[in-house]
């Protein structure tokens, strides 16, 4: 050992031995004439390997005594191991998860000394090495967290914990950067409004619950929930269970494709009158056949501006759903001036 690390060595235990905490330490030596330089880093090392030191004593003296069960060994346990849980603490120590609860819980019984934040089990931690993550990320650089923990068979936390360790070690230039995991989030569900889907229903009494999902571009149990809310206070919708028939399926994507084609310049409400069907239908058909083109491939249908007779100053309540729907991007005031109100 030279001169100087001895030098410091000494300084150091002398200091450890007076009780002194690593920063007290520090702080003592800094202010002192020393003519060595020391960094925290190195008083925190030469201090656990006197806490070691004293620890291998004590148990040659007292041979019975198990170093897990000294309050320095676990206090340095569970604070140099913050990701460990219970049972990963316990494992390290020699023990069991029920001796280090109640040790934690007696030394913290005046004041927390031991730094324990209760976790859910990880599991694999053990198996879930360094190097295994790293060649993990490796095999599989498109993967986010949670699908690098799935093919690990562990824990999304786990690989997180692990990642981290790691890239505390390395250079920002070499740091293991993952995908955020936003590969395989759902598309938000598509929804139809209480009068849209009221119109659908009672007008296409023949239609399953099936064909009324397909049409409006939602699920089978998104109509059935729907409909028991709009029916939970009365009966507004009058749809009765049916098993889906050959005939419902006279307006498919094709057949109106064809009729709009055919019939250019009429607005959703002239042609639901010429296929024999709903406006809403039209709409909703049209929307999806148009959710899966481009925009200069899309369906375009004329406005529907039907105008009232010039002496009326009434409407009926079917011009005003029809005016409505068929134009959903109008504001009250534009509604108004198409309805000559």
């Amino acid at each position: 050992m030279s001169t100087e690390i001895n030098i410091i060595r000494q300084a150091l235990l002398e200091l450890f031995n007076q009780n002194k905490t690593e920063i007290e330490a520090f702080e003592e030596l800094s202010k002192s004439n020393n003519a060595f330089s020391v960094s925290l880093n190195l008083v925190k090392k030469w201090f656990r390997k006197f806490r070691a030191e004293k620890r291998d004593s004590a148990n040659k003296k007292n041979p019975g005594i198990k170093p897990n069960f000294t309050n320095e060994f676990l206090i340095m346990l569970v604070n140099e191991n913050p990701e460990l849980n219970l049972s990963g603490l316990a494992k390290l120590a020699g023990t069991s998860r029920s001796t280090v609860s109640s040790r934690i819980k007696e030394i913290n019984i005046d004041g927390e000394k031991v730094i324990y934040k209760k976790k859910s089990y990880q599991r694999g931690t053990e198996r879930v090495t360094e190097e295994f993550v790293i060649n993990l990320i490796k095999e599989n650089p498109g993967l986010n967290l949670s699908e690098l923990a799935k093919l690990a068979d562990t824990s999304q936390s786990t690989i997180s914990v692990r990642l981290r360790q790691i890239n505390s070690n390395r250079p920002d230039d070499d740091k293991l950067i993952l995908q955020k995991g936003v590969g395989k989030v759902k598309n938000s569900p598509k929804t139809i409004s209480d009068e849209d889907l009221i119109t659908l229903v009672n007008e296409n009494p023949e239609f399953s619950m099936e064909k009324l999902a397909n049409i409006s571009g939602t699920s089978t149990g998104y109509i059935s929930t729907r409909l028991k809310q709009l029916n939970s206070k009365e009966k507004v919708v009058n749809y009765n269970s049916k098993k889906s028939k050959l005939g419902t399926t006279k307006l498919t994507d094709e057949s109106l494709i064809n009729l709009i084609k055919q019939n250019p310049g009429l607005n959703s409400y002239e042609l639901a009158k010429l296929a024999d069907t709903s406006q809403p239908t039209i709409s909703l058909r049209l929307r999806k056949i148009n959710s899966t083109r481009s925009d200069d491939n899309k369906l375009i249908l004329q406005r529907s501006i039907t105008k009232l007779p010039k002496k009326s100053k009434s409407i009926s309540d079917e011009f005003i759903i029809n005016l409505v729907n068929s134009n959903p991007g109008l504001n009250m005031k534009e509604l108004a001036k198409l309805g000559y109100l």
